[in-house]
């Protein structure tokens, strides 16, 4: 083999050396197994992370990757394990603060959703931050400060149609039949209509043509 062949060979086998890390990198790996993940393939984003994390246990984009799909596969507790190992390293990643709240709120544990959600905010104030603290305020029973929360997110969104199903279900359970009646009816006119005001809207409607008092009947002449 001549020089120049055995050269060739040579920096064609660090170039095949070299593709071969840039497809083991932590971010190769969270790309494809994003892929994998968002084309409905769970399992092998989950395989492909593992193979990522046997190498670099402590990644932290890794252990929230593979957090986000364990939570989506109901595994909670492994994914509360590696979605903390991820913090531990990137406290500031508003996204994954989104998701230990998201994992907190499924567990019930309020306090610990609404710490991570105003951290979340704190670093990156997004829709969906304030759209779960709406939510984790209404599950947990805060019913003034849930009010409030879906309140202001009807007003910076107005097409919010889950907003309007909230706030018309709370006026609802308050007895205000024609405020719920309203709100609930802007819920099933979305399209898809949200699905907390598509069962009440029906509810709400009854409950006011039970509040109104029927029409005067007119006197018939003799």
């Amino acid at each position: 083999m001549s020089h120049a062949r055995r050269q060739w060979f040579i920096l064609s086998a660090n170039e095949r050396d070299a593709d071969d890390m840039s497809k083991n990198s932590a971010e190769d790996i969270v790309r494809r197994a994003t892929a994998a993940f968002n084309s409905g393939q769970p399992d092998e984003a989950r395989r492909l992370c593992e193979q990522g994390l046997a190498r670099q246990p402590g990644d932290p984009m890794l252990n929230h990757l593979l957090a986000a799909v364990l939570f989506s596969k109901g595994e909670i507790q492994s994914a509360r394990i590696h979605l903390e190992t991820s913090l531990a390293k990137r406290p500031a990643n508003a996204a994954a603060q989104l998701l230990a709240a998201r994992i907190a709120r499924t567990t019930r544990n309020f306090d610990d959703a609404l710490s991570h959600l105003d951290r979340a905010i704190a670093i990156a104030p997004q829709r969906e931050a304030f759209l779960e603290k709406a939510r984790t305020l209404d599950q947990a029973g805060l019913r003034l400060a849930a009010r409030e929360a879906w309140r202001a997110i009807l007003e910076v969104i107005p097409q919010s149609m889950e907003a309007a199903a909230r706030l018309g279900r709370l006026a609802w359970e308050d007895g205000d039949h024609a405020s719920a009646l309203a709100l609930l009816e802007r819920a099933v006119a979305s399209d898809p209509p949200h699905p907390s005001g598509s069962i009440s809207a029906s509810s709400a409607r009854i409950c006011v043509t039970m509040a109104e008092p029927p029409p005067p009947t007119a006197r018939r002449s003799t």
